[in-house]
Formats: structure tokens, C-alpha cells, sequence
């Protein structure tokens, strides 16, 4: 039973066989209206999306100062007049660390760590 058995799977056109009707022609505004309600529902989805992303990075990231943000808001001469100061630098964000405020263990060997 070593032979080779060829499988073939064809798609059937199936466009041809349907026809338009005017059943529905009426119902083409309603399919606008929830074509609009579902595309409010997808916009507010993506408000609330972006929302929980800024509040993320608020919560969980502190963003890092370097020398050419000192240099754009004019305290420091790093940066030549020539160059373009349009351009604004992305910010560099630095993550929490959430262990800051967790005492360290005791050192083994201790009498703390004894006890």
C-alpha cells in the first residue's frame, strides 16, 4: 500500500448562480444602519484601546530625560543652530521597577535570617 493517492479539492463558482433580486433593495439602508452602529462600536473599541494603553504607560513607565531634551528646550548648547529643530525626539521610556519598595531578604547566615 506504498502508492501514491492524488487528492484534488475545486472551488465552485458560486457568484454565477446567484441573481439579484429587489427583496433586497430595501434592505440596504437598514444594512447602512448597522453597518454605522457597528463601525461606532469598532471607533469606541479602539478610544477604549488607546485609553488603557496611555493609562499603562503612565502607571508601568517613567520616561527617561536625555541631553537632547535638555538641548531642544533651549538650557544647553549640545545642539548647532543649523540643525532642524522641528523634529521632535520620541520620548525613551523606562520601565518601574515594582520591587523598589519591597524590603531585601536578610542575608543567609544572619541572625535575622535565623530567626
Amino acid at each position: 500500500n506504498t502508492q501514491f493517492i492524488e487528492n484534488r479539492v475545486y472551488d465552485e463558482d458560486e457568484t454565477a448562480n446567484v441573481t439579484p433580486s429587489k427583496k433586497d433593495e430595501p434592505l440596504t439602508d437598514k444594512a447602512n444602519v448597522n453597518n454605522m452602529e457597528a463601525q461606532e462600536k469598532v471607533l469606541q473599541r479602539y478610544v477604549e484601546a488607546v485609553q488603557y494603553g496611555l493609562a499603562i504607560l503612565e502607571t508601568h513607565f517613567e520616561r527617561v530625560d536625555t541631553k537632547l531634551d535638555v538641548a531642544q528646550n533651549g538650557s544647553s548648547s549640545y545642539v548647532d543652530d543649523e540643525e532642524d529643530e522641528g523634529v521632535p525626539i520620541e520620548p525613551i521610556l523606562e520601565p518601574k521597577d515594582p520591587y523598589i519598595y519591597r524590603p531585601l531578604p536578610f542575608l543567609i547566615g544572619s541572625s535575622e535570617f535565623m530567626q
